[in-house]
């Protein structure tokens, strides 16, 4: 969360950072698209099922 917020001089809050305030839209855009990429292959390919063994004993 700190490289999304500017904390980081590199990576991904850097890119986002310097297409931002450069206003080039289209790197804004596929940014965030990357970001939501990473988050959904992480809720859905590894919390998913980390869940689903952790709970697999109540069903």
């Amino acid at each position: 969360m700190a490289e999304i917020f500017g904390a980081a001089r590199i990576g991904f809050g850097a890119q986002f950072d310097h297409a931002w305030e450069y206003m080039q839209m289209v790197q804004v855009h596929l940014w965030l698209l990357v970001f939501m990429a990473i988050v959904l292959v992480v809720e859905y390919g590894v919390l998913r099922v980390a869940e689903r063994r952790v709970f697999r004993r109540r069903a």
